[in-house]
């Protein structure tokens, strides 16, 4: 007779998690982080100067530095590679853009005068966060801020506001959102990068209210990309769907479920997004295209030609490139029939690098997209450590995440000119606390070995 299976143990099950149910007791620096992470994420500033005039981002930075100075957990991680490549990376930025040509642009004059501000939040989140627990309690306070800027911009959507009237239709944008020409692929890439927060959130969820609010997260980003009308965040999230289903897509009641889903969501768009969504593949020269269809199939191949654009330029200044937002100035000189404020920087991620940073950029770039790979492994968990077995599920559904936010961001890369965005700080500063708590997670395993053994 078959022995029936164990049932599946989660992190809450082998006790490990109760820390995060009590937020208030959580030390004061995730709670500064997650405060800057709303700063960044929600931009309050744009809807109440008072957060400008009283200088309330540096307000929190010293806020953090005292709460650094008097933490008794001021050790240094052991894992520094990732800080290392991140210095080399800005340390290459900044020569590019001292020797560049195009420091009075308004974009190079925005990135010298932010770039230390990504240097100080990733020193601390890398050595002000120490455990996983608390790594997991930022990870969730960021998906929960996320859900309640969402639920907030949804029903300003529904009463008539935030959204820009773009390329024939009303794109959502956030509430507090600047407005402008990108503001509605930057809510669309904010709710994608959403996803992946909910999916964590709903796999350490220690009641029932927490995975109903990770699946309401997981919804309504959903329908806040759809309603972006952001064609690449769409095509990212089917990916992502797509790879994590990937487990159940032979299973056919579940894929018959999706598939109804999708059918039912689909009609009840209204045609508008319909039309937009069905312009993926249109080609330019479509007699049946409109004004305002032929003006979004040109913003889609625009993403094509910021790489092609990036290469020139690369091709003109391979070692160095031009510098740090130099790109929309730079490339007039391959589209000179074109007012020069009329032209974007260069919509792709890849010829940003090329055209903006040169080889040794990319190279820099390069190793600090593999430093986080190597320390988001996931190590196997020997027999012998079974009282660690909670802290190792926990670091596993953790750097999930990461190993995911990290091949989402270069996915979505090739449709957005996303290379100084903080999405990569704090997915750099995550992995280094990750691989930090991870090493000690190995001394302890080793130790408990030990004692078994003995």
């Amino acid at each position: 007779m078959s022995t029936p299976s164990a049932p599946r143990r989660t992190v809450s099950d082998l006790g490990f998690l109760p820390p995060l149910a009590g937020f208030p007791a959580l030390p004061v620096m995730v709670m500064l982080l997650l405060a800057y992470v709303a700063w960044i994420s929600m931009t309050p500033y744009t809807r109440f100067p008072v957060f400008t005039d009283i200088r309330f981002e540096r307000l929190l930075f010293l806020a953090m530095g005292i709460a650094w100075l008097l933490s008794g957990e001021k050790r240094p991680v052991n894992q520094h590679r990732i800080g290392i490549a991140l210095i080399g990376l800005f340390g290459v930025m900044w020569a590019s853009y001292q020797l560049s040509d195009y420091t009075g642009s308004f974009l190079a004059k925005a990135w010298v005068a932010e770039y230390w501000k990504e240097l100080v939040l990733f020193f601390f989140l890398a050595y002000g966060i120490h455990t996983r627990n608390h790594l997991a309690a930022l990870i969730i306070g960021a998906a929960a801020i996320a859900l309640v800027y969402q639920a907030y911009s949804w029903l300003d959507f529904l009463r008539g506001g935030s959204y820009v009237y773009q390329q024939g239709l009303k794109r959502m944008i956030a509430i507090w959102s600047f407005g402008g020409v990108g503001a509605a692929n930057g809510w669309g890439s904010f709710a994608l990068y959403a996803l992946p927060m909910a999916v964590f959130w709903h796999r350490v969820a220690w009641n029932k209210l927490q995975q109903f609010a990770a699946v309401s997260l997981m919804a309504i980003s959903a329908a806040s990309i759809v309603f972006s009308g952001t064609r690449a965040a769409v095509v990212c999230a089917v990916v992502y769907g797509a790879y994590l289903l990937r487990s159940h897509i032979l299973k056919p009641a579940r894929v018959l479920a999706i598939v109804v889903l999708a059918i039912v969501a689909w009609t009840q768009l209204p045609q508008t997004y319909r039309d937009r969504m069905m312009l993926i593949q249109a080609p330019t020269q479509s007699a049946a295209l409109s004004g305002s269809e032929a003006v979004a199939v040109r913003s889609g191949e625009a993403r094509l030609q910021g790489l092609l654009d990036g290469w020139g330029l690369f091709k003109q200044s391979p070692v160095i490139g031009f510098g740090p937002g130099s790109s929309r100035d730079a490339r007039w000189r391959f589209h000179p029939e074109v007012a020069l404020e009329d032209l974007e920087q260069l919509h792709n991620l890849y010829g940003q690098i090329l055209g903006e940073i040169g080889a040794l950029g990319a190279a820099a770039f390069v190793f600090y997209v593999l430093s986080i790979r190597t320390a988001t492994r996931t190590p196997s968990l020997p027999e012998n450590a079974a009282p660690l077995m909670g802290e190792a599920l926990l670091g596993a559904h953790i750097a999930s995440y990461l190993r995911t936010m990290l091949w989402l961001m270069l996915l979505y890369g090739l449709f957005s000119h996303s290379l100084y965005h903080d999405n990569w700080i704090l997915l750099g500063g995550m992995a280094t606390v990750y691989a930090s708590t991870a090493t000690a997670v190995v001394g302890r395993r080793q130790d408990t070995g030990g004692e078994a053994r003995s």
